[in-house]
């Protein structure tokens, strides 16, 4: 059996991701993080 951990650092998830879906940072208070998207796209790629 073998086992994988992915460690994410949060504040880079949302600055990238604003930077993606925008194409400039936003605050981080005016942003949703769809936790069940993020961790489903994460497990695809492995």
């Amino acid at each position: 059996m073998s086992r994988v951990a992915v460690f994410v650092d949060a504040g880079y998830l949302f600055a990238q991701g604003a930077t993606a879906m925008f194409g400039e940072k936003h605050p981080r208070a005016n942003l949703t993080l769809d936790v069940e998207s993020v961790f489903r796209a994460l497990t695809d790629t492995i």
